[in-house]
């Protein structure tokens, strides 16, 4: 089966995190089932739009930050701007692609429309993909831009996500609250983060010497003096139990090793002797040695690592003490998989931790049963096949005999959108000149005034 799938992110590009990472793993798990899999992704940078190949997916990069002089664009709607040039650029490179190779399905990450173009054109089926949040890059850039205070920008994002499940022949999604939310869904399709659980295992080498000591892997960002001071009290509270133990701290949020010598120098003259691994742009393979060298994972303000940070050292049977919200991860299905004492004080941590480092019944119990949940939800061989099942239900409700009706359907729906949306630029516009205009809103106060006299 040739499929091309169309993701703003796809790692090494952008990191290893979040919902590039989950299409990387499904990926390389369709290659590896002897499918053909073509990736059409943003690049990082310029010197990155290439044609390349990674174990076996063929990875075309395209440019996105090229954006048209569109100035009052720009200053009422620069988010929806920059998402519409995210999917432009995506579009673009598919239509070149299609061109040259027959696809037999499309699989779109679907955060902005992307698969509105390739269902519009009809020269395959195409399968929607929603996961519960964007791309990480995506959401730094959202953050630099900040919010305009227009409820419109999330209606359009909204909006194009619905025309493109509305024109989809089937989809899929992280949580059916996802599929609630979008009420054309074409299916009801469940699936969860994929993993490589043979690269991710218990057995394997092991990336750091311990020296037979017990290992503590903290992942964090050290720059943070709030996530610091609180991971600098664990650790007191805990070596005053393991003096010994051997600390690791994994950095998402460094980049250069002068700025890894001045942290480690900070935590160090607070008693807090570390080794530390700079893991921007880390390689999953030397992730995979590292958890390994672990007897315990804590986990510190790790919003943007969701899932993978816990499910690579899930994966290698390493017990995960994580700060975090369970109820807000809808992709654990399991609460009792990650740790998280209650309150998260430094001694209720240090303790958990301690228990876990031990090489008591609690925690081989819990290291099995980490292994195991990852083998059951998110082994990436059975998420192919899953996927594969997906796609080729997705192709026989493209050939249908009634697909031209399902499709007048679709674009039925489509419009019922268009005009609900119609109706919320008008409200947008009139909020945007009531900010901008004096003029526009001096009459605002004087029609409100009048019609305020004609009632009395």
């Amino acid at each position: 089966m040739k499929v091309c799938m169309i993701t703003s992110h796809f790692p090494p590009d952008f990191g290893w995190s979040g919902t590039g990472r989950a299409n990387l793993e499904l990926a390389n798990g369709l290659a590896g089932l002897g499918h053909e899999v073509e990736v059409i992704a943003c690049a990082e940078d310029e010197t990155a739009i290439n044609n390349t190949y990674q174990d076996g997916v063929k990875v075309s990069r395209v440019s996105w930050k090229k954006q048209p002089r569109t100035g009052l664009v720009a200053h009422t709607i620069p988010r929806s701007r920059l998402m519409l040039n995210l999917s432009v650029a995506l579009w673009r490179e598919y239509l070149k692609c299609a061109k040259e190779t027959s696809f037999d399905i499309v699989d779109a990450t679907c955060s902005y429309g992307e698969s509105v173009i390739p269902a519009l054109t009809g020269a395959s089926p195409v399968l929607s993909r929603l996961y519960d949040k964007r791309a990480v890059f995506v959401d730094k850039e959202l953050a630099f831009l900040g919010d305009t205070g227009f409820k419109f920008e999330n209606e359009l994002e909204k909006f194009f996500q619905n025309i493109a499940v509305s024109l989809s022949d089937d989809t899929v999604a992280i949580s059916s609250d996802l599929l609630a939310k979008n009420d054309n869904s074409a299916a009801a399709h469940l699936i969860n983060y994929p993993l490589d659980t043979e690269l991710f295992c218990p057995e394997g080498e092991k990336a750091l010497d311990v020296e037979g000591k017990p290992s503590l892997i903290i992942r964090m960002p050290v720059k943070n003096s709030a996530v610091r001071q609180k991971a600098v009290e664990i650790v007191r509270a805990l070596m005053a139990e393991i003096p010994d133990l051997a600390i690791t701290i994994v950095a998402p949020d460094l980049f250069t090793e002068d700025s890894e010598a001045q942290i480690k120098e900070e935590l160090a003259a607070v008693g807090f002797a570390s080794n530390m691994i700079i893991s921007t742009g880390m390689s999953r393979l030397i992730s995979a040695h590292l958890w390994r060298s672990a007897d315990c994972a804590l986990l510190l303000d790790w919003k943007d690592e969701t899932p993978y940070a816990a499910l690579e050292a899930l994966a290698c049977g390493v017990p995960v003490v994580a700060e975090t919200l369970l109820d807000e991860q809808i992709w654990l299905k399991d609460k009792s998989i990650i740790l998280s004492p209650e309150g998260f004080s430094a001694s209720s941590v240090a303790e958990k931790l301690k228990l876990m480092i031990s090489d008591s019944a609690e925690s081989r119990s819990q290291r099995l049963k980490s292994r195991q949940y990852i083998l059951d939800n998110h082994c990436h061989r059975q998420a192919a096949k899953q996927c594969v099942e997906f796609y080729e239900n997705a192709i026989k409700r493209s050939s249908e005999g009634n697909s031209i009706t399902k499709r007048i359907g679709g674009f039925e729906q489509a419009l019922d959108l268009v005009r609900s949306t119609s109706d919320r630029l008008d409200s947008f516009l009139y909020d945007l000149m009531f900010v901008h205009s004096f003029k526009f809103k001096v009459s605002h106060w004087v029609k409100k005034f009048n019609r305020k006299a004609s009632k009395r």
